[in-house]
């Protein structure tokens, strides 16, 4: 009956809540909002939002001697975004623990998680509200001109929230699943099932160590 049960039984991958994380960090490279301006636009990227970018010379939409007044913002590098930087932190911290054999490595990677969502919804709201604090001056009440300056969300800000929502999905998972083979090594029974692990795992499947003795 040992014999049936150790064939039975598998360790607990971590590659899906590995490649979740990855998938998130590597987003942060495409444009994750476009600026725009009337006739202009700006994509800005993950990677932009985090480390701060200058706004392009036609920004404004117009190349018009009018617009002098408005030039405060055009060329004027714009600051590190902190909710960007705290989620790209958040997909680095949680892509590392997740290579750990921690018994309190899925709850790390689910705050992680977690966090990421949280800092990327905080962005959206605080850039909506950031472009709609820009004064256009005389010309942004002008109802010939119609200039507005709007901020627009890609897919891939949208995708980028969905791969922590996954990796919170898979940290919950791993979670779980650690916690059932530490309470069935309590009650010194065998694991068995495809969602259950044995402590002699390695490499990139769960070896589960307590904190306490690891």
């Amino acid at each position: 009956m040992t014999h049936s049960t150790s064939t039975t039984s598998r360790p607990i991958s971590r590659v899906p809540l590995n490649m979740s994380f990855l998938v998130a960090m590597a987003l942060f490279v495409l444009p994750f909002v476009n600026i725009r301006c009337m006739y202009s636009q700006q994509r800005v990227t993950g990677v932009q939002l985090v480390t701060g970018f200058e706004n392009s010379n036609d920004f404004m939409g117009i190349g018009n001697r009018s617009l002098e007044r408005n030039q405060s913002n055009v060329g004027k590098r714009t600051q590190p975004n902190v909710f960007a930087i705290l989620a790209l932190v958040a997909g680095i911290a949680g892509f590392g623990v997740s290579f750990s054999s921690s018994r309190k490595a899925g709850q790390w990677c689910f705050a992680a998680a977690l966090a990421g969502v949280t800092a990327l919804i905080i962005l959206f709201i605080d850039i909506k509200s950031s472009v709609k604090k820009i004064d256009l001056g005389d010309l942004g009440k002008s109802n010939e001109m119609n200039l507005q300056l709007t901020a627009e969300f890609t897919e891939w800000y949208y995708l980028c929230v969905i791969a922590f929502a996954v990796s919170a999905y898979f940290a919950r998972r791993y979670m779980l699943a650690v916690n059932k083979v530490l309470l069935l090594r309590e009650l010194d029974l065998p694991s068995t099932g495809s969602g259950t692990a044995h402590s002699g795992a390695s490499g990139t499947d769960g070896t589960i160590q307590d904190d306490q003795t690891a």
